[in-house]
């Protein structure tokens, strides 16, 4: 199968089975360009930890989506968590970041090392800037970068 057959594949199924993530794409694709801007910025390259701390965030912003859409009190945490591994896939197979099932299981298991527990104030934090705070998410943006400016410094 060309790469093209199999992106289209995956597209299509996804598009099948969850046609509200391309409603929650433009939302993903702005919070992704955030912290690629926040990486560029703070020259986090060559600093894995760092990285991996981002994507938690990241994926925290997605588990906060679906935390302001379900009910978190009444819907099982293993069913949004599984909400947010599949929105994050769909998210990097369409941006072409994943072009088969080797990159896919690369990435999927990126996803889970960062959602360690190492890593938790880091997608507790974007899970409160995803959406689940209505009030004022920039300032868990500003907490985010103070964070990984204080890691920075300290060579953690």
């Amino acid at each position: 199968m060309t790469e093209e057959m199999w992106h289209e594949e995956k597209l299509s199924l996804f598009r099948k089975n969850f046609p509200f993530f391309e409603k929650m794409y433009s939302g993903l694709a702005l919070n992704n360009m955030r912290i690629e801007e926040l990486r560029k910025r703070l020259n986090t390259s060559g600093r894995e930890d760092v990285n991996s701390k981002l994507l938690a965030f990241f994926l925290g912003t997605i588990e906060g989506d679906f935390c302001s859409i379900l009910d978190p009190k009444t819907t099982p945490r293993t069913e949004i968590l599984t909400l947010v591994g599949k929105l994050y896939s769909y998210f990097l197979i369409k941006d072409r970041v994943i072009k088969n099932d080797s990159d896919f299981t690369y990435y999927m298991g990126r996803a889970n090392e960062a959602v360690s527990q190492e890593n938790d104030w880091f997608r507790k934090c974007g899970v409160l800037a995803g959406g689940f705070d209505l009030e004022d998410k920039e300032v868990y943006w500003v907490s985010l970068e103070e964070k990984i400016k204080t890691l920075l410094k300290s060579g953690q």
